[in-house]
């Protein structure tokens, strides 16, 4: 019982933060709808006294007082008045039990509006080395599944407290009205408590269990839809399917099991209430001799008193049911704070260099390291190109100039402004990535090349976009479509090819007027001629931006200012494109007749 206490004020305390002090006052209410209800029921105590004849034999303090309220109304033979206060009572109840639950759906709404947005948010501030180091199966289980289960904890943790408050009224009721026998009741709600604590705690472990499949389901179901026309092309969705197959066997056995245990507390719900009342009934009626009148009535409330006891324990499993959930959701949001990425306060607008200095790299404590000893200097406003074999480190030095990870050792300066120190949100801002991995948003062209949903209401935007879509070579393919720039894409771009998937992504970058544009393998999906149209609109940028390009084709990096061969994390070779062709043995010249250039 008192672990049920502590833990329920643990959790209500939790939810507190969600619904600020909102959940008193649906306790409060359901308070008063609870002390109505029992004085309903107190008053029926008259009209069984005479029809049993029993109307003096008032010798509890409850009766007396019932009684000396009806008399000074001098209403105390008038049944009907007496029959219309109690419906009334049952009436204010069911008002008041409907404000409780309106309200409770309101709290309900604002917890998991703001859980989501709280999640969603954390999502934006965390580092990409934590993004990395995580599945998005389980990102997205929390946000879609996890908070929504933890909200139903919350509906039945509120139940919790909702049938605790009506179990304390009835048995003081019944005590008042029972006296010495009401302990009896009190007793046998503790005995109840207890003996289902075991179902709790198998219930909570289930709970967690079948949290921890639904997250491997997720990643299962949202790795093989990416994977979708591999997997199909090739004959191995069996594979995930068997793997999926697995978890969701898993899944059964936890939902048997825990309809088990629910199905055991509400068969044994009436049978135990009616045992402990029984017990009541049988020493008052050999040991005590108390009036069949009081007796009635203070039955009433004992088996309200106790069924509501058993709604405690049913309600108290069914919040175990869900707290895995929630638990899940709170270490989840603990563990995104603790890895939010940290900012600095200095705004770079026109900077004059950013320069490598010894720089190491590594993704995890048990990877070799990416980068090694890694020194140079980009100026403004020039092209540099970086090539080199496949897991050269090309991309990581990307990463890098984005500050979206922070060097294992050495340092990063943009005009001597350390990485620390740097408002990271205003360079990237400055930024043009058109990375590898080609970002395609399940919407309209348009909203893709701008990011902006109102982009048809604007003449000067939409224009902008056209102007863009024509330097990215996409334009004249767009105009042949039905529905033009406002052509639904799919997922991920699915309705597109891997050429136009990459012209859109470009022409969303060149669309944001970046000072620094990056391109890492931006043209390895297009033909040749799109590839010309696309350099010819970037060459046109030479001078007036930063460029970097990591490429394995020639023609894309040959007319750079400046070229970096990166071999295992370190730079073998620099210089112009003609200077590093011109030295034969050089291994810019084996990676071109190797044709990994």
């Amino acid at each position: 019982m008192i672990e049920i206490i502590i833990s329920f004020l643990k959790y209500l305390k939790i939810f507190q933060k969600f619904t600020k002090r909102g959940i008193y006052l649906s306790f409060f209410l359901t308070t008063i709808a609870g002390l109505t209800e029992g004085l309903g029921i107190i008053l029926l105590l008259p009209i069984v006294q005479s029809i049993s004849g029993n109307v003096e034999n008032n010798e509890t303090l409850i009766s007396k007082f019932i009684f000396l309220f009806l008399e000074n109304f001098n209403i105390n033979n008038s049944y009907g008045v007496i029959l219309f206060l109690i419906t009334l009572a049952f009436i204010i109840k069911a008002f008041l039990i409907f404000l409780t639950y309106s309200y409770n759906s309101y709290l309900k709404g604002k917890i998991i509006k703001d859980l989501k947005k709280k999640i969603f948010s954390s999502f934006s501030k965390i580092s990409y080395q934590y993004y990395l180091q995580n599945n998005i199966g389980d990102l997205t289980n929390i946000i879609n599944e996890q908070v929504n289960l933890s909200v139903r904890g919350f509906n039945s943790l509120y139940t919790v407290g909702l049938r605790a408050i009506n179990c304390i009224i009835y048995l003081i009721f019944a005590c008042l009205l029972a006296g010495k026998t009401g302990l009896l009741a009190i007793f046998g709600s503790f005995i109840i408590l207890f003996l289902f604590r075991w179902l709790n705690t198998a219930t909570k472990i289930m709970s967690i269990n079948t949290s921890k499949a639904n997250s491997r389901l997720a990643n299962l179901t949202i790795e093989s839809l990416q994977a979708f026309k591999y997997l199909k092309a090739t004959d191995q969705f069996s594979i995930k399917v068997d793997e999926a197959e697995k978890t969701i066997k898993e899944l059964s056995d936890y939902q048997t099991k825990t309809s088990i245990l629910e199905g055991f507390t509400n068969a044994c719900r009436e049978p135990i209430a009616v045992v402990v009342v029984m017990s009541i009934l049988f020493v008052q009626l050999y040991f005590i001799n108390k009036p069949i009148d009081s007796l009635l009535i203070s039955l009433i409330l004992f088996y309200r008193g106790l069924i509501s006891t058993l709604g405690v324990q049913g309600s108290w499993q069914k919040t175990q049911e869900y707290l895995g959930s929630f638990e899940i959701v709170l270490n989840n949001l603990k563990s995104l704070a603790n890895n939010y990425e940290s900012n600095g306060k200095q705004i770079i607008n026109n900077f004059k260099y950013i320069e490598f200095s010894n720089v190491f790299y590594k993704y995890t404590n048990k990877d070799s390291y990416s980068l090694e000893n890694l020194s140079l200097k980009i100026p403004a406003k020039k092209s540099i190109a970086f090539v080199g074999s496949s897991g050269a480190g090309k991309s990581t030095i990307a990463n890098l100039i984005c500050l979206l990870l922070k060097p294992y050792k050495g340092d990063i300066n943009i005009d001597k402004i350390n990485l620390q120190n740097i408002d990271k949100n205003s360079w990237r801002r400055q930024i043009g990535y058109v990375s590898q991995e080609m970002a395609i948003f399940d919407n309209t062209i348009g909203y893709n090349i701008s990011l902006n949903k109102n982009y048809k209401n604007d003449k000067k935007l939409f224009f902008k976009i056209k102007e863009n879509a024509k330097k990215a070579n996409i334009h004249d393919f767009i105009e042949t479509l039905p529905d033009g720039y406002e052509t639904k894409v799919g997922e991920s771009g699915l309705r597109l090819s891997g050429g136009q998937k990459q012209r859109i992504f470009i022409a969303r970058e060149l669309f944001r007027d970046p000072k620094i544009l990056i391109l890492d393998e931006a043209t390895s999906s297009l033909d040749t001629l799109s590839e010309k149209a696309i350099k010819k609109s970037i060459d046109l940028l030479n001078g007036k931006i930063t460029i970097i390009l990591i490429a394995h084709r020639i023609s894309t990096i040959k007319d750079s200012d400046f070229i970096y061969v990166i071999e295992k994390g370190n730079i073998l070779e620099k210089g112009k494109y003609s200077t590093l062709k011109s030295k034969k043995d050089s291994f810019f010249n084996h990676l071109i007749s190797s044709q990994k250039l």
